[in-house]
């Protein structure tokens, strides 16, 4: 195993050593600097923290089935408007 390879499992960043060697080839194919190189794998590790810390609350939450607002039945819940949820979305439906 590379010094690299262990310092990222040291520092717990699983994300960055799975895809590092994979980012590295594009940033070369694409020409993409340092700076971007870095950028996109921390991007990357971040997503994933972000994926799991979901899906861990969603388990730990016990719901019987996840659902998302795309799935959601807003005809047969008509005291809830679909534009109303926007603000609370981060968008406008």
């Amino acid at each position: 195993m590379s010094e690299l390879a262990l310092g990222l499992k040291r520092l717990h960043l699983p994300t960055v050593s799975r895809l590092y060697v994979e980012y590295e080839e594009k940033a070369t194919k694409e020409g993409w600097g340092y700076v971007e190189y870095l950028e996109r794998l921390v991007l990357e590790e971040v997503a994933h923290r972000i994926q799991t810390r979901i899906h861990r609350a969603q388990r730990a939450a016990g719901f019987p089935f996840i659902k998302t607002i795309e799935e959601f039945d807003f005809a047969f819940q008509r005291s809830i408007e679909r534009r109303m949820l926007g603000a609370y979305l981060g968008r406008s439906l």
